[in-house]
């Protein structure tokens, strides 16, 4: 487990936000000898769940034939693939160090398209 969490972390993927049963396998057995365990996940990357977090979720449903929950990821039809506005605030330019780190900032992406700097260079910044 400790190997398969250092992958996660490495290659920098989280679960999707999940609803339904947190216990996603059994064993099977009866009474004492029953075990329940959360096995299954639905993972991705920073970049899909920063874009689609809100609208995005897994459900784990109650196990039919397996004995592991089938797992339904969707995505919500009020998704809108439109931009986020660029939010300022005015007393981030009063702050002292302002300028420089703004000028710093804007010399710091040199490759790429000019669209893809500014997007770099404001998700930095």
């Amino acid at each position: 487990m400790n190997e398969f969490e250092d992958l996660i972390q490495e290659v920098d993927i989280e679960d999707i936000p999940y609803k339904g049963f947190l216990l996603t396998w059994c064993n099977g057995r009866d009474g004492y000898h029953r075990i329940y365990s959360k096995l299954d996940r639905a993972l991705c990357n920073n970049s899909w769940l920063s874009f689609f977090f809100s609208y995005m979720e897994v459900e784990f449903l109650a196990p039919l034939v397996s004995n592991h929950s089938p797992s339904l990821i969707t995505i919500r039809e009020d998704f809108n693939t439109g931009l986020k506005p660029l939010k300022s605030h005015s007393f981030w330019m009063r702050h002292q160090n302002f300028k420089g780190v703004l000028k710093e900032n804007w010399r710091s992406f040199s490759t790429g398209s000019a669209m893809r700097k500014l997007c770099l260079q404001l998700k930095s910044l």
